[in-house]
């Protein structure tokens, strides 16, 4: 390791009191809070709008099959009805 990386790393080490002006880096107790909830909300959010858009299609599709069902069953009935004398 070179004398200046290693200058660096003492430095960084040692004077990481810097960090703490981050809110990001738990610079404080309200800031931090806000960041883990803001974290969470962008974590679940697109995972639950996928949920919705995944569940939607799928009534979708049970509701189109139910109407194809339905149709069918008319149209057995109309055929039915043409058969009678």
């Amino acid at each position: 390791m070179s004398r200046a990386a290693l200058t660096a790393a003492l430095i960084g080490l040692f004077w990481s009191s810097s960090a703490w002006a981050c809110p990001v880096c738990g610079g404080g107790g309200l800031n931090r809070e806000a960041f883990i909830d803001t974290a969470l909300v962008l974590t679940f959010l697109p995972l639950i709008l996928m949920g919705g858009g995944v569940y939607w299609l799928f009534k979708t599709y049970i509701a189109s099959d139910d109407q194809a069902a339905l149709a069918a069953r008319e149209r057995g009935r109309q055929e039915a009805a043409a058969e009678l004398p």
